[in-house]
């Protein structure tokens, strides 16, 4: 697969406009061409040998220039929201420490080992065909009711509220910077792709010096401040799951059947792109 596609379908298409212009860069490589005569049409098409070098480092200049602008942008955002996050699980060990103190989710909710009872008819009539409410169905209802109560006593503590909050929002910050550091590897492949062909198409070798001197330009590509962003929120995340609250049996089999906006829409989200088409389909429909 050629590189100019692999570019394409691996940068996010909201940043599309800030990744290297590698379409336009490959064609003002293309060698300039004359004509044996200029009143003919159908005379003989030739290379005179040149390639418009302006042009060239012109788009060169340009993509440097939007790639800069976005990085800032985006670093500025991360280095400001890394701080909520440190906030966030602060806050978090701070309401786990008083969690300890209390007399925790257990009491708040009837435990599933208490002895269901079923109405006193049933013993008298169990065995009968006619019999609904047997014990075993009894049992059951009784043991899916306790769940559900424990199951709505976890999911509006404190203690959970506040662990959900900091870990989706760790999970989704870490996601965004391993978006970015793709992003910068992509496009200093596409720099040194690039000026390969260009040293190819002129007969020159300065690609090692001119993607030095990118390097140079901006040092950002080597993905050294968002890495180090990485490794804090990494270490968060570690914090924040050892400080993960004791969850009811069959917590992690219960059903969902909703999803947030916020992860359909995430960038990379398989659904990302129908939820955006539904949403300008609506947006026709009332207009």
């Amino acid at each position: 697969m050629k590189f100019g596609r692999i570019l394409r379908e691996k940068t996010i298409a909201e940043w599309s406009f800030f990744a290297v212009d590698y379409k336009q860069l490959k064609k003002s490589l293309k060698l300039s061409q004359t004509r044996s005569s200029d009143d003919d049409s159908d005379s003989e098409v030739r290379f005179d040998g040149s390639v418009n070098v302006e042009k060239f480092d012109s788009i060169l200049e340009e993509s440097k220039a939007r790639l800069g602008r976005f990085y800032a942008d985006k670093e500025a955002w991360a280095v400001t929201y890394i701080s909520t996050l440190e906030e966030n699980v602060r806050k978090l060990k701070e309401v786990s420490l008083k969690n300890l103190d209390d007399s925790g989710i257990e009491s708040q909710v009837p435990s599933r080992t208490e002895s269901n009872s079923c109405d006193s008819s049933i013993s008298s009539n169990e065995g009968s065909d006619n019999d609904y409410c047997t014990k075993e169905t009894s049992e059951r209802i009784e043991e899916t009711k306790l769940a559900k109560e424990e199951f709505r006593a976890v999911a509006h503590s404190p203690i959970f509220k506040s662990f959900i909050y900091a870990k989706k929002s760790l999970s989704t910050y870490e996601r965004e910077l391993d978006l970015l550091i793709d992003f910068l590897h992509l496009n200093t492949t596409a720099f040194s792709k690039i000026l390969k062909k260009f040293d190819k198409r002129t007969g020159s070798s300065e690609r090692e010096n001119r993607l030095a001197e990118i390097k140079k330009t901006l040092p950002f590509l080597n993905g050294h401040v968002l890495m180090e962003l990485k490794y804090r929120t990494q270490k968060m995340i570690s914090e924040t799951d050892m400080l993960k609250p004791n969850l009811p049996k069959g917590w992690e089999n219960r059903k969902v059947y909703t999803i947030g906006c916020f992860d359909l829409f995430h960038r990379g989200h398989a659904n990302g792109k129908l939820m955006r088409w539904l949403f300008f389909l609506d947006a026709c429909l009332i207009a």
